[in-house]
């Protein structure tokens, strides 16, 4: 059951409607449609020989919600009105948060119209926003998950002694190197991550492999000569790597300087994604792999609500 819907506008003003109680603020939603899970255009072509036909691909078109709300006195009809052409601007980007009985979702979009009915005995109005990322995604919290592969172990406790004068034996952590791990995604829909890989020593030709899917990314260091001067990272660098549909990147960061490395992607790259379920992770380097403290960070995306 969707208990809320806020609407933000494009200059951040927002407005939150409470679908069960419509007299807070003069707006009786009474339909919204549009946010299921979708149709699909599936491309396939005929076969002169056979029967049926060969597929070719899939995709999913842009999202279309359509919302229908009645107007209240509060205070006035004209005012509720107007309070639709504030945060529904024809033209303008806006953002849609839902609220169910267990998520709460979000999804950006553009208003299409919003047509007010002047004449009828309940005044009211459609309103069409069009989505050019159909799927929802979480924003229960920023960054849904953060998997880190490599683990430090805190070691140092109070009261501590160091046994000897000349020998520095106390240890304040420990550092060990997981190059695998399992994540279980909770979205329903197919979605691109956030990766951090961050040196603390020289590191030589990475590769970030989704066994679950059979999807590799390879860094060619041989390539960085070109764009920084050597051919491999060192202690101090950073990369980040975005694979999220629209969005993709890989940059390094290294002395206060960002710069692309597209260019030492191997040429049969894949943009690696999560699955629903269980995603067997790993990474491996052709040296320093020891060197490497590798993160991944998502969202949870939905196909509808």
């Amino acid at each position: 059951m969707i208990n809320f819907l806020t609407v933000t506008n494009y200059v951040g003003r927002s407005l939150k409607i409470d679908l069960r109680n419509p007299w807070l603020v003069g707006l009786n939603i009474t339909s919204i449609t549009g946010i299921g899970a979708g149709k699909a255009s599936i491309n396939s072509t005929e076969l002169a020989t056979r029967d049926g036909g060969v597929y070719n691909s899939a995709r999913l078109s842009y999202r279309n919600i359509v919302i229908n709300a009645q107007f209240l006195p509060i205070p006035t009809i004209e005012e509720s009105r107007n309070r639709t052409y504030e945060y529904f601007p024809i033209k303008k980007p806006i953002i849609l948060t839902f609220e169910t009985d267990t998520k709460k979702v979000q999804i950006k979009g553009y208003v299409e119209s919003n047509e007010t009915t002047h004449f009828e005995e309940k005044t009211g109005t459609q309103i069409s926003v069009i989505c050019e990322n159909p799927y929802f995604y979480d924003i229960s919290e920023d960054f849904n998950s953060a998997i880190t592969f490599s683990n430090i172990q805190p070691l140092f406790e109070f009261p501590f002694e160091n046994n000897s004068l000349t020998e520095p034996l106390l240890e304040f952590s420990s550092s060990t190197s997981i190059t695998e791990k399992n994540i279980d995604y909770r979205g329903d829909a197919e979605v691109g991550m956030f990766m951090t890989l961050q040196f603390t020593g020289t590191v030589k030709n990475i590769t970030i492999h989704n066994i679950t899917l059979d999807q590799h990314m390879k860094i060619d260091t041989k390539r960085l000569q070109s764009i920084v001067g050597t051919d491999y990272f060192k202690a101090g660098d950073e990369v980040t790597i975005n694979t999220i549909m629209g969005e993709k990147f890989i940059y390094l960061q290294r002395n206060g300087e960002t710069k692309s490395i597209l260019t030492c992607l191997d040429k049969n790259v894949d943009w690696i994604n999560l699955v629903s379920g269980d995603n067997h992770f790993a990474y491996v380097a052709e040296s320093g792999i020891e060197y490497i403290n590798f993160q991944i960070k998502y969202l949870l995306y939905y196909q509808g609500i």
